[in-house]
């Protein structure tokens, strides 16, 4: 599974235009959510896995963490917090993983 990369950006202080300008990909998705820009990009056809898990927990608690196994090598997680994606990437082992994402709700 191909992921996109994130950029994130203040949209007081760039807009998507100019984000996508600053970092060129043949594909991208924004989001502007809470005052920050989300743009994922990638080369080849991607999935913005985040927002995709975002979407579908939701709203449910107020800060959380997901861990995904992507396949016998790769990890994805990601921390959400106040319905904003607060940092994701792909982690080569579980030891990887923030410590900050120990302490929330996890999702299976």
């Amino acid at each position: 599974m191909n992921i996109a990369a994130l950029c994130k950006a203040s949209s007081t202080h760039t807009n998507k235009e100019k984000l996508q300008r600053d970092h060129p990909a043949k594909y991208a998705y924004s989001v502007t959510r809470e005052g920050s820009i989300s743009l994922y990009t990638s080369d080849e056809p991607a999935t913005a896995l985040a927002e995709a898990w975002l979407k579908k927990i939701g709203r449910q608690v107020d800060a959380w963490c997901l861990v995904e196994a992507l396949n016998d090598h790769t990890v994805f997680f990601m921390f959400v917090s106040g319905d904003d994606v607060k940092k994701r990437s792909p982690a080569r082992s579980i030891n990887s993983i923030p410590s900050y994402c120990y302490a929330v709700t996890v999702y299976f």
